[in-house]
């Protein structure tokens, strides 16, 4: 198995730090500007806000799943394959 990861995997788990941590500190100081200063947002961008940075969220975290279950079974394919390759055939 190789150490070496694709730059993508890196700026991933870069896009998804970023977003847990300016996220949420995002959506608190934009619901804060509207006349309701606490929940629900009365201002359509405080929802607009609020469901990009979700959503955003949601997709990144939908590609890390694809990418890790893809490695999953491309592994787990060649090691099958590498198993057949190493039996004696009678």
């Amino acid at each position: 198995m190789s150490a070496h990861v694709p730059k993508r995997h890196w700026i991933l788990l870069g896009l998804m730090t970023v977003l847990t941590v300016a996220g949420p500190i995002a959506i608190s100081l934009v619901i804060r500007g509207g006349a309701n200063r606490s929940w629900p947002p009365d201002r359509p961008l405080e929802w607009w806000t609020f469901f990009a940075i979700t959503g955003t969220f949601v997709v990144l975290m939908l590609i890390s799943l694809w990418i890790g279950v893809s490695n999953w079974l491309r592994l787990t394919s060649n090691q099958a394959s590498s198993n057949t390759k190493d039996t004696p055939t009678p």
